[in-house]
């Protein structure tokens, strides 16, 4: 984990700190910013979809376990700025729609889930290691039925 990375993790503790004390009453904030619901649905997207593509960014270059570790960071930390937006509305917005912070995080959810889901899973090497021939089933210089153009694979060149 990099120093930005824990910075960022300190950053998103404090702000779910300051959002829950809001939720129960112990912070009141100076409500007075009128944020739509589009406009809070479309910052959500945006930090879904930041925050999915710079996880995919950095699962690859980290070993497994700080990957699982930086998941926790870039998928619940952004969203405490959701909610945090939302504690910022006027009360007759909120007492208007009150399940939009619950409908925001999904829409965060899902866009945070689109890079995830169309990203490449990292190779792991097989059994005995990689292999130098390109691993079963590898078809980078074949016909696209699995035969490679080498003798074993059984095509003529």
């Amino acid at each position: 984990m990099t120093a930005s990375e824990r910075s960022l993790l300190g950053l998103f503790s404090a702000l779910w700190i300051v959002a829950l004390l809001e939720l129960f009453g112990l912070l009141p904030l100076a409500a007075g910013w009128p944020l739509s619901l589009y406009g809070l649905y479309g910052f959500g997207a945006f930090l879904g979809w930041v925050s999915g593509n710079v996880w995919v960014h950095r699962r690859r270059r980290v070993p497994r376990r700080t990957a699982r570790w930086l998941l926790m960071i870039y998928f619940f930390g952004p969203p405490s700025l959701l909610y945090l937006a939302r504690a910022l509305a006027p009360a007759e917005y909120r007492e208007a729609a009150p399940l939009v912070p619950i409908y925001a995080f999904a829409v965060y959810a899902i866009f945070f889930l689109v890079p995830v889901s169309f990203a490449p899973r990292p190779r792991r090497p097989m059994e005995g290691g990689w292999r130098r021939d390109g691993g079963a089933g590898d078809d980078t210089a074949g016909d696209g039925a699995g035969n490679n153009g080498s003798p074993e694979s059984g095509s003529e060149p």
